[in-house]
């Protein structure tokens, strides 16, 4: 029973994530797994992307319903973000 309810999450991130480039999955699972505070030069610095690329992915999430922003960033204040199901 476990083995199924855990596949039929497997499909559900899999029917979510469709789609997306490997790095903007990469940013959602790092931000599922580390939610906080990051500034995109961070982000981008932790997952060994372009800074330009950890803002693109940060933007589909957001358009796409799978990343909430508690805080927005301001100025230099990084921003907090929270991955949604």
């Amino acid at each position: 029973m476990l083995s199924r309810h855990r596949g039929s999450r497997a499909n559900f991130l899999k029917e979510r994530l469709a789609g997306l480039t490997p790095a903007t999955k990469l940013v959602w699972f790092w931000i599922r797994e580390f939610p906080g505070p990051y500034s995109k030069r961070s982000l981008a610095e932790a997952l060994g992307v372009s800074e330009m690329t950890a803002t693109r992915a940060l933007k589909t999430l957001i358009e796409r319903g799978l990343l909430e922003v508690t805080e927005a960033p301001r100025g230099r204040i990084p921003g907090s973000y929270r991955a949604l199901p």
